[in-house]
């Protein structure tokens, strides 16, 4: 698997109102988990479907990290997401 085949999270930075898209190019379920810079988890999911949205409703302006894995944690990847 390369790089280019793990979730794709966008838009970033994230406005009021926008939604993170999330584009799973292989179609694979992956788990999420969206945590502050503290380690403060505020949301977990699956990643199901080729696209998937997430409300960026209840989340503080700031600095974020998305970490998407499958569910032996073969692949994973983080990524910085900010929230204006």
């Amino acid at each position: 698997m390369t790089l280019n085949t793990f979730p794709e999270f966008y838009p970033n930075p994230i406005n009021k109102g926008d939604l993170l898209n999330i584009k799973n190019s292989e179609e694979k379920i992956y788990s999420y988990a969206l945590y502050n810079y503290l380690g403060q988890i505020f949301r977990t999911g699956k990643l199901i479907e080729s696209e998937n949205t997430i409300d960026r409703k209840n989340l503080d302006l700031g600095i974020y990290f998305i970490h998407a894995f499958n569910s032996q944690r073969e692949y994973t990847v983080v990524r910085k997401l900010i929230i204006n």
